[in-house]
């Protein structure tokens, strides 16, 4: 967080308050094993089974890290500036993800209430990585983007 202050066109204030609502929220989140890069490139497929490869990220972690890591990816790959529309669409496309999720494995309210802060952690993340490397220059600006609009959207992007 403190590499982001200044890098964002955000209220330091927000920052800090969302950075405390996450603190609190994720202490009690369920912890399993995760993969830490769920992407299309991690799943073999062979006639009717598929598999997960590449497990070197993986880590003891809030179970719903790989879902809410699953969106933010699918988000960078479909981002286009200014298209609210496109954005919005996003948003459905998460609560499908973490509805199958629940599906599979019950999400407790705590972990859905905690969706949109996992979410905006990556995005802090990944915006932190390339905010000072002139070769990603591209990279950090479409993050910094994304990081915004997800931080004057958190309730859009809200599970509950």
């Amino acid at each position: 967080m403190p590499k982001l202050k200044g890098k964002l066109d955000v209220d330091v204030g927000l920052l800090d308050y969302i950075a405390e609502e996450f603190d609190q929220l994720y202490r009690g989140l369920p912890r399993q094993i995760i993969h830490r890069d769920p992407n299309s490139s991690n799943i073999i497929l062979a006639e009717d089974q598929w598999g997960v490869i590449d497990f070197e990220l993986s880590e003891k972690n809030a179970r719903i890290f790989d879902p809410c890591y699953a969106a933010t990816a699918i988000l960078s790959e479909t981002y286009e500036d200014g298209n609210e529309a496109l954005f919005l669409q996003w948003v459905e496309v998460l609560k499908e993800i973490m509805l199958g999720y629940d599906s599979v494995v019950r999400i407790s309210d705590q972990e859905k209430e905690a969706v949109p802060y996992m979410i905006l952690a990556n995005q802090f993340v990944a915006t932190a990585f390339f905010a000072d490397k002139d070769k990603y220059a591209e990279l950090y600006k479409i993050n910094k983007k994304m990081t915004e609009w997800i931080v004057g959207n958190m309730d859009k992007v809200k599970i509950i």
